[in-house]
C-alpha cells in the first residue's frame, strides 16, 4: 500500500468512527428518551388503576371546622378544603350551615357580610342569604349546601 492509499484509509476510518459515534450517541439519546417516556406512561397508568388512598377519597370524608363556641352568632368562617372553599355560617338564631363559597355565576370566591347578614360576590354584585338562596344579582341558582354535624360542641362538614 502506498502513502496516498494509507492516508485515504486512515481518513475513511476517521469518518467511519465519527459517523458511528454520532449514530451511537443518537441511539443512546433515543433510548434514554424512550425509557423516560415509558416510565412516565407506566406511572400514569398505575395511578389510574390504583384505588385512591384514604386521604384522597372524598366520599364520606368529614372535616373539623372547630368549636361551635368559637363561631359567634351572626358570624362566618371561610374554610379552604383542597380546591373547594366552604363558608360555615352561624346565623343570629345560632343555627349553623355550611355552603359552597363559590358563586354560581362566574365561580368567584364569596365573602360573608356580617353587618347585612348576607353572602356577597365581590365580582358582579350577587348576594345570597344564609341558606344560600339568591337574593340579587346575576347568579342563576342557589349555593350548594354541605351536610353538617355538631358533635360534642364541634362542627364537622361532610365533603
Amino acid at each position: 500500500m502506498n502513502d496516498k492509499e494509507q492516508i485515504k484509509s486512515v481518513e475513511s476510518d476517521r469518518a467511519a468512527d465519527e459517523v458511528f459515534s454520532r449514530r451511537g450517541m443518537l441511539r443512546w439519546m433515543a433510548g434514554v428518551f424512550l425509557s423516560l417516556w415509558a416510565f412516565g406512561a407506566f406511572w400514569v397508568a398505575a395511578g389510574f388503576l390504583m384505588a385512591p388512598g384514604a386521604e384522597e377519597h372524598a366520599m364520606g370524608q368529614m372535616i373539623s371546622v372547630g368549636e361551635v363556641a368559637s363561631l359567634s352568632p351572626g358570624d362566618a368562617r371561610l374554610i379552604h378544603h383542597r380546591s373547594q372553599p366552604i363558608l360555615v355560617i352561624r346565623d343570629l338564631s345560632g343555627e349553623v350551615a355550611a355552603l359552597s363559597a363559590i358563586c354560581t355565576h362566574m365561580r368567584c370566591v364569596l365573602h360573608w357580610d356580617s353587618q347585612a347578614q348576607v353572602i356577597r360576590c365581590p365580582c358582579h354584585g350577587g348576594t345570597f342569604d344564609v341558606d344560600g338562596n339568591v337574593l340579587s344579582g346575576p347568579p342563576p341558582r342557589p349555593l350548594a349546601r354541605f351536610v353538617l354535624e355538631v358533635r360534642l360542641g364541634e362542627i364537622f362538614v361532610h365533603v
